[in-house]
């Protein structure tokens, strides 16, 4: 009886991937892995602002996001984290795009799917510096349509900006799917009306029952999409 549940259940899943015309992904920690860089980004100005931590605390937090990690960090000083935000954005604005490392199947998978059809977009909270990495790492050719910080739309779990993609590109949110490795990747495209999917890791595998449709790698992805 189990295994069949089991069965019933990636069946649902792989008809969901099978109706997807369109998908919409979040960058950090999705496409690119670009914690790394931000945790020393994020580690220095700590340190520059009197805060002395290690590189795997504030990975940790970071996962999380990067508001709960900066107010994390400031215990809720407004000022403090003010600072640390602004030293933050300008040490990072520093780096070279090229020193962010694109999940090894990440660009595999974007244009084996676009070749069956599927259109991509990407939704992130990163600000200009998404263009320059897509960029440097051969991912825009792949993308149609890019919304970062910059356009003001309000934070996910908000759908603000989901609703401004499915508008402008006149998407069909049942053949839509959001994509993402933090739940509120998944809950922002539900507050939309679209399926989701969170990619799991080591940082976010309690959130297994919260997310619905769950994949451990972006090629599993493509594994239910052929499996029609």
């Amino acid at each position: 009886m189990i295994i069949c549940i089991k069965m019933l259940v990636f069946k649902k899943e792989v008809d969901v991937i099978n109706d997807i015309k369109y998908m919409i992904w979040d960058f950090d920690g999705t496409l690119v892995d670009t914690y790394p860089v931000m945790t020393k980004s994020l580690l220095k100005a700590l340190g520059e602002n009197g805060i002395i931590t290690t590189f795997e605390v504030v990975y940790k937090e970071l996962k999380v996001s990067l508001s709960h990690a900066i107010t994390h960090f400031s215990s809720g000083n407004e000022r403090l984290a003010s600072e640390i935000r602004l030293r933050f954005a300008e040490l990072e604005s520093q780096e070279d795009p090229s020193a962010y490392e694109v999940f090894s199947d990440a660009l595999y998978v974007l244009k084996t799917l676009k070749n069956a059809g599927i259109t991509h977009f990407v939704l992130t909270h990163r600000n200009a510096t998404t263009y320059k990495i897509m960029d440097a790492c051969g991912m825009s050719q792949f993308i149609e349509d890019t919304v970062i910080s910059d356009h003001g739309f309000k934070r996910k779990p908000d759908p603000e900006a989901f609703i401004y993609l499915l508008e402008k590109h006149g998407l069909d949110k049942n053949k839509t799917l959001s994509i993402g490795d933090r739940l509120f990747d998944v809950e922002a495209g539900k507050n939309a009306g679209l399926q989701g999917c969170l990619i799991l890791d080591d940082y976010n595998g309690h959130l297994k029952n919260k997310a619905g449709m769950t994949v451990k790698s972006r090629m599993e992805i493509l594994d239910k999409y052929n499996s029609k």
